[in-house]
């Protein structure tokens, strides 16, 4: 284990693996690859030894709690890192979506309150499938859940991680 500040914080990066900390742990000797920002509020940082996730107030935009994302200011170190995915848009959502849109534009002359409703709850779908678009899951040990975040530039992010945990992983 490495060395501690007055708050028993590991401050030299080796803490256990699967361990998510406090971002003010940060050390000063990390080289930052990237950052940038979170589409829905808050920053990231890629440094040679972690991922440092600064959420403004811990909530998603859609509502969802503390199981989907970081509290403010925490860091995954790279060795704790299983798997990182990214995808751009679930296009099985989107298609759906309009599907339904059309069905209640087509059923018009049936009945206008019933497409309406389609319509409605198809236009939902949209707008919940263009808001997670860019999202990047980050798979670790020990933890259930994957940390999820959506950067503002998702391949200058995922290159970052690429080569901080190559970097890692080679030496």
């Amino acid at each position: 284990m490495g060395a501690a500040n007055a708050t028993g914080d590991d401050v030299d990066g080796d803490a256990p693996v699967g361990d998510v900390r406090s971002a003010a742990t940060l050390a000063g000797d990390d080289r930052v690859r990237y950052r940038g920002d979170d589409r829905f509020g808050g920053t990231l940082c890629v440094t040679d030894r972690r991922i440092v996730i600064g959420d403004v107030d811990g909530v998603g935009d859609d509502g969802a709690s503390d199981d989907r994302r970081t509290v403010d200011g925490h860091a995954i170190p790279l060795q704790a890192i299983e798997e990182v995915t990214y995808r751009s848009t679930d296009w099985f959502t989107l298609l759906l979506g309009v599907g339904i849109v059309a069905f209640g534009l087509a059923s018009i002359s049936r009945s206008r309150l019933g497409a309406a409703a389609f319509v409605v709850v198809g236009l939902g779908s949209l707008v919940v499938t263009w808001r997670r678009r860019g999202r990047v899951r980050i798979h670790t040990h020990g933890r259930p859940k994957p940390v999820t975040v959506h950067p503002v530039d998702p391949d200058a992010f995922l290159a970052a991680v690429d080569a901080s945990l190559e970097s890692v992983r080679s030496g």
